[in-house]
């Protein structure tokens, strides 16, 4: 699997970071001027660190899960969650250093707005699905451990 077609595998999964991300880089993107470009890059740039820090805390919670967990099917679980905290991270951090090379990118001419391409439905979706899976995750955790 080559990396392209790795980064549109992890794009397609249903997180709900997304929404947001993709929010703020088609501000970034399609900025005007560049002051206003500079500006959207500071707020890409805290909000996708925010987001690998995250998701690196949860990739070691995962592991120490794994650690002291001594059920199988919680040690599968925090295997998969390892992988997608993983996945996210490796796909944000392309995110930032795409960010910086665009920088100093051509300003565009036109001004575009912003339509969100999720219904309500997909961002309720995901935001199950995120969520869901974190406290589910930590839930049977808890449970294994305490046992």
């Amino acid at each position: 699997m080559n990396s392209k077609s790795f980064f549109k595998l992890v794009s397609k999964m249903p997180f709900v970071g997304k929404v947001l991300i993709r929010a703020y880089l088609f501000k970034f993107y399609h900025s005007r001027t560049y002051s206003a470009r500079l500006k959207n890059f500071h707020q890409i740039l805290i909000l996708l660190s925010a987001l690998i820090f995250f998701h690196e805390t949860q990739i070691a919670l995962g592991a120490v899960i794994f650690l002291l967990a001594s059920c199988v099917f919680i040690k599968i679980l925090a295997i998969m969650y390892i992988t997608a905290n993983i996945s996210v991270t490796i796909l944000q951090t392309r995110l930032v250093g795409r960010a910086v090379n665009f920088l100093n990118f051509k300003l565009p001419l036109t001004n575009r707005k912003y339509k969100n391409p999720y219904s309500t439905f997909q961002a309720i979706e995901m935001f199950l699905v995120t969520f869901g899976g974190i406290f589910g995750f930590f839930f049977l955790s808890i449970l294994s451990i305490w046992r």
